[in-house]
């Protein structure tokens, strides 16, 4: 089975495999393996995809509870699919310094420890 590799920013090398495309973020950056260098689909391009594939997949519920028709809601969650895929593979890659992923990763557990610390005070 043959798997998808990006091309790397630093070498510019089919390096980035698409599956750790897909999951990167600044917090956990994916690794080329040619150069080692660390890339990341900017946050800004990941959450336009999540929100737009959000808001056709509602206007697509809309529609089919307005035409009463369980097919309309089928069709729009393909193409909606479709759309999130396409997007996800067309996504451009950045360039991540290891600071940066460590200066992300604090942050997110700083987040999430002042998060659970409201949570226990709000009981």
């Amino acid at each position: 089975m043959t798997t998808t590799m990006y091309p790397c920013p630093y070498c510019n090398e089919p390096g980035i495999h698409g599956l750790h495309k897909w999951a990167s973020s600044i917090r956990t950056p994916a690794e080329c393996r040619r150069c080692g260098g660390l890339v990341a689909v900017p946050v800004v391009n990941a959450s336009g995809i999540l929100a737009a594939s959000a808001l056709m997949l509602t206007a697509g519920g809309f529609l089919a509870v307005a035409l009463k028709s369980s097919v309309c809601f089928w069709l729009f969650t393909v193409a909606v699919l479709g759309f999130y895929v396409w997007r996800w593979h067309s996504a451009p890659l950045t360039r991540i310094s290891a600071g940066q992923r460590d200066s992300a990763l604090k942050l997110s557990w700083s987040a999430s420890l002042l998060a659970l610390f409201v949570g226990l005070l709000s009981r």
